[in-house]
């Protein structure tokens, strides 16, 4: 009898074995991966005006979903991308007063947490320079309401304002190269997001939208 138990046993784990090597080879097969990602943040209210975007390595758009209980999960091809963060329609400026950490993912690293800090908290005891972007129509037109996303600077964080009456979006930073895009669609023009970036004096960049 126990001989017979020996044997159940041996065959039980080999099916076993044999069932996880399938879902494996299953997995390699299909190539995807579920990405986790997690918002850190005291003021947890702003979640529910936040997309957490995934990026590819050239920085186009991949997939975004809103977290409003603060985490998502997406699963996509196994590779790598960059976790952003953007404002939900109706949300514009939610993000003016946080900075957050642009967090990468991987097949190997497939959770990341996204720090998200008050401006008034980051830069505490750091000196900071003015930094401003204003947007304009193609006729020179100021575009008031609109958020715009300066990343970059020492550490990489991302920064929002948003324009006023005059076009301006201002940004109080330390010093450093920043990355600036326009963090939502205005229906009829278009942005090229790879042609602005601001050096390490501060000053005014003046970004023309073009017509679509």
């Amino acid at each position: 009898m126990k001989k017979i138990y020996k044997l159940f046993a041996a065959v039980l784990s080999l099916c076993l074995a044999a069932g996880a090597l399938a879902l494996a080879a299953c997995g390699e097969k299909d190539g995807k991966v579920t990405y986790n990602v997690s918002l850190s943040c005291t003021d947890t209210l702003i979640f529910g005006g936040l997309i957490v975007q995934i990026k590819g390595e050239d920085g186009a758009l991949i997939e975004e979903k809103p977290a409003p209980d603060g985490s998502v999960s997406f699963t996509l091809e196994g590779a790598e991308y960059t976790v952003d963060l953007a404002e939900k329609a109706g949300f514009e400026g939610i993000l003016q007063e946080y900075v957050y950490s642009v967090a990468t993912l991987s097949a190997e690293k497939s959770s990341a947490q996204i720090e998200i800090l008050p401006v008034s908290q980051q830069y505490q005891g750091q000196e900071t320079i003015a930094y401003s972007v204003k947007v304009v129509k193609p006729d020179g037109s100021p575009v008031a309401g609109v958020s715009v996303q300066l990343c970059g600077g020492p550490s990489y964080v991302c920064n929002f304002s948003v324009t006023d009456a005059n076009g301006v979006a201002p940004f109080s930073l330390p010093a450093g190269s920043y990355e600036v895009h326009i963090a939502q669609k205005i229906d009829g023009y278009t942005f090229d997001n790879t042609a602005y970036t601001m050096g390490t004096e501060g000053g005014e960049l003046t970004v023309s939208l073009v017509a679509a």
